[in-house]
């Protein structure tokens, strides 16, 4: 039997945060060790490098009609460059 772990957003949000300040630390890297201690205090401040987790509970969209439908409807308009088969399939009935 497989064990997997719950997903923890605060955790996981700490966890890329303090990645981040590590990346950023080692990245920007100065040769004087006082402005070194002075870049990785700035960046332990809390809320410095992060204000979250934002969490949104939003539902799924619901699905419907394909890009190629509403083109086909004449409520979506195809770029050629994009879609060149849509647009070229389209162009002159939707005008």
């Amino acid at each position: 039997m497989t064990q997997t772990e719950e997903f923890n957003p605060i955790e996981t949000a700490r966890k890329v945060e303090e990645s981040y300040r590590e990346y950023i630390a080692t990245t920007i890297h100065f040769a004087d060790a006082d402005l070194q201690s002075q870049l990785e205090e700035i960046l332990r401040k809390p809320g410095y490098l992060a204000k979250g987790p934002f969490l949104e509970a939003a539902p799924p969209y619901r699905k419907d009609k394909t890009v190629t439908e509403l083109v086909g409807e004449c409520l979506l308009r195809a770029c050629p460059m994009m879609i060149p088969r849509v647009a070229d399939t389209h162009s002159t009935r939707c005008r």
